[in-house]
């Protein structure tokens, strides 16, 4: 293979990577899983299903969290078809929405298909971070008016719902509804509500208000295909609790729009090709006469009806007192078309009020006990669920699946009445109880049930955690964790008897009521603090194997029981006294270096380790011995200040030890050599040469102290100074003591000549 053919085959593969890494990229971003109802926070979106012309369309958002997921701030962007809204004030307007929710600024935008997008802020802070929580915001509108005329409407349409919490999108979902238009046609009788219709109680109704009666405008159709009707009639009876009212204007019609006893009545003028009616005239005052009021509703007398003849009847409605929407129902509106007083035909309408609230509940999970100081006890568990407005559903189960060591005994509170008695799957080793009835709004019901843990090999620290689940629209949500911490089932404290101080390093063990050892090796910490770990309920007692150190043993049983669910450690103390101080003692015997023979007269000094003189003058017996009792431990030293008679003198330190605890007298012995004869200066030789060691002894114990002021690592260097010292003072051949001689005697002399001489003069 040629370079050149090698360098174009190194092109292609490069070519060939960057499409293959092309490839790759966009496999990886379809794995992408979409977030989806069910998620945790989740959202789900639902809608009025199918959708029909003049539809009161609903759109429910529901949000579910458990307790302390939602951390920041966000926003539900709604998408909803802009062809599917009569009115886009509607969506800001008829809002049902509630706390943490409000609508964001601004509250409607568009996407790129130029449908509404509805954004739904809400407040993180507004959670309670301790519950499961689940809250529906609910978006209504009306439909606009569908027909099969007309080609402008989908089969469907879809709405979604996106949930972000700062910029993140944590949570999708979508659905669809169908879309039915009206397809015109030309009844003998029909009768309808101009209002949307929506379902209550289970019946398609025409939803009406209270606040604004002319709105609530109801249609009676008469005779639209064409037939001939002798001495026709209309009797109408309205629900109880309404009455007639002032309608506003329904139809685009011609003429005089008086309104004679609540009614406005319009003929048909034109029609199209197939027959619909396109065009109206109000002949209402024709009929003035013709319309009567009856206590259940009313009738209007037509005459005889030919081909030609088509009308439309239109009246309103007030409901009368102030129902609730829960109390007036669905409520039927019916109307008869008569002939020589025999019916015809019979048409009616449901009416009804509809209240729409926003939807908040939450479930709430608390334990009997914060911890347990035993490896065995009872709990008890407490679910709360509230409903804080809006409607909750028959049936919403409360689940509590149960821990590792923990087993469900009974339930001990549940009388609400809005619970089931208690579902156990020894399975899965769960609980749950279900929702019989409505809750009503404000309301909150408990539900209280006892657990027994058992584990015998649990550590104090350890935590049983547990929380509870319902589900709300789609999603299963939990409370906060009611979490139980495991601590020891006895403290003890171990302080100094005299300061209260607390003692570290006393060791103990813990046994049972039989003698057992259940656990050994507890050693008190810088605090004096030791924790038995986790025990079985029963009798025990700590027994101290080692005292701290410097303190004497203190083996005493210290008694305590320990009881079934145990909810706090037994608190316990001990003290310890100090051991009492052992003093010890030492003897200084004095021999002849060569004989041995013991020594009298021989006078030291005792100097500490840190250079205190300890005591001085002490004098050698008749046995030549120097004993010193009494003495504290730590290091020591004699200093030779006068030697015995006849002896050189030697200020080297005999150094000894005395050990703490330890009342064992300590043995030294210092030697001394004899002087190689005695003179008549002798005298005055030892006491000049006495001075010169107490002086030696003086500068020995101030440098002694210097120096272990510093550090005592100079001790030894200290002895060596000491020692060299005396050497050049005093060595034991003698012949530093001969020269002393020989000066003094040389000083006496020229001070015997000097005295002669002044004499003489």
């Amino acid at each position: 293979m040629n370079k050149k053919m090698f360098t174009n085959l190194c092109y292609v593969m490069t070519i060939v990577l960057m499409i293959i890494g092309q490839f790759g990229s966009e496999a990886i971003a379809e794995t992408i899983t979409p977030t989806v109802a069910g998620d945790d926070p989740g959202i789900t979106i639902t809608a009025t299903n199918p959708i029909t012309s003049k539809q009161l369309v609903q759109v429910d958002v529901s949000i579910a969290s458990t307790a302390g997921t939602i951390t920041e701030d966000g926003v539900v962007k709604v998408t909803i078809p802009k062809v599917i809204v009569n009115s886009q004030s509607d969506l800001v307007n008829k809002l049902v929405i509630g706390d943490p929710f409000y609508l964001d600024d601004p509250a409607v935008t568009y996407d790129e298909n130029g449908d509404y997008v509805l954004n739904l802020a809400y407040d993180h802070t507004k959670y309670d971070p301790n519950d499961a929580q689940g809250n529906t915001v609910k978006i209504i509108f009306d439909a606009p008016y569908m027909d099969s005329t007309s080609s402008d409407f989908p089969d469907s349409v879809d709405f979604s719902a996106d949930m972000y919490m700062g910029s993140e999108l944590i949570s999708s979902d979508k659905t669809t509804s169908e879309v039915k238009v009206t397809v015109p046609g030309n009844p003998l009788l029909q009768k309808y509500g101009v209002r949307s219709y929506g379902t209550v109680d289970g019946k398609y109704s025409s939803i009406i208000e209270k606040d604004d009666p002319s709105r609530n405008i109801f249609v009676i159709v008469v005779n639209y295909n064409q037939q001939s009707i002798q001495n026709a009639k209309i009797v109408d009876t309205i629900p109880e609790g309404t009455e007639l009212y002032d309608p506003y204007r329904h139809i685009p019609a011609t003429g005089d729009d008086s309104i004679v006893n609540h009614f406005r009545i319009a003929k048909v003028t034109e029609r199209r090709s197939d027959g619909i009616a396109t065009g109206w005239e109000y002949v209402t005052t024709d009929f003035s006469d013709k319309i009567h009021i009856t206590d259940t509703g009313f009738t209007i007398d037509f005459g005889d009806l030919t081909p030609d003849d088509s009308y439309v009847i239109m009246y309103a409605q007030k409901i009368t007192g102030d129902p609730t929407a829960e109390e007036f129902g669905a409520r039927y509106n019916k109307v008869v078309l008569t002939s020589d007083d025999a019916a015809v035909m019979e048409q009616g309408t449901y009416m009804a009020l509809q209240e729409v609230k926003y939807d908040s509940v939450n479930l709430n999970k608390e334990v009997s006990q914060a911890t347990l100081a035993s490896n065995s006890g009872d709990l008890i568990y407490t679910l709360t669920f509230k409903n804080n407005i809006g409607d909750t559903k028959i049936g919403t189960t409360l689940t509590d699946p149960l821990p590792d060591h923990i087993t469900f005994i009974e339930t001990t509170e549940n009388t609400s009445g809005y619970l089931s008695d208690v579902n156990y799957d020894a399975e899965t080793n769960s609980i749950s109880y279900d929702l019989l009835k409505e809750l009503p709004e404000g309301e909150q019901i408990s539900v209280s049930f006892k657990v027994h843990y058992e584990n015998p090999e649990a550590q104090p620290g350890e935590t049983i955690v547990n929380k509870a689940y319902f589900n709300y629209a789609g999603t299963n949500i939990g409370s906060k964790d009611a979490t139980t911490t495991l601590d020891g089932s006895a403290y003890l404290y171990k302080t100094d008897e005299e300061t209260q101080n607390p003692l570290s390093g006393a060791e103990f063990k813990v046994i049972d009521s039989e003698g057992a050892t259940v656990t050994e090796g507890l050693v008190s910490d810088e605090n004096g603090f030791i924790n038995s770990g986790l025990l079985q309920p029963g009798e025990y007692e700590f027994i101290e194997v080692k005292a701290p150190d410097g303190y004497q043993l203190d083996s005493t049983p210290i008694k305590f029981t320990v009881v079934a669910g145990q909810d706090t450690p037994i608190n316990l103390t001990m003290t310890n006294k100090e051991k009492e101080a052992v003093k010890g003692s030492v003897q200084l015997t004095k021999v002849d270096s060569k004989s041995k023979k013991v020594l009298s007269g021989a006078e030291f000094t005792l100097v500490s380790s840190d250079g205190e003189r300890i005591q001085e003058g002490l004098t050698t017996d008749e046995q030549g011995n120097i004993v010193v009792s009494n003495l504290d431990s730590g290091d020591y030293q004699f200093i030779e200040t006068k030697a015995p008679n006849g002896y050189q003198l030697d200020a080297t330190p005999v150094q000894f030890t005395i050990n703490e605890d330890d009342d064992t007298i300590v043995l030294v012995t210092k030697e001394n050599t004899s002087n190689p004869e005695e003179t008549e200066s002798s005298t005055t030789t030892d006491d000049s040469t006495t001075e010169s060691s107490k002086e030696i002894v003086k500068e020995t114990t101030e440098e002694t102290t210097s120096e272990t002021s510093s550090e005592t690592e100079n001790t030894n260097q200290e002895n060596e100074t000491i020692v060299s010292k005396l050497k050049k003072v005093l060595p034991k051949t003698g012949e530093q003591l001969s020269s002393v001689l020989v000066v003094g005697a040389g000083v006496s002399f020229v001070g015997i000549a000097v005295y002669l001489f002044k004499k003489n003069r």
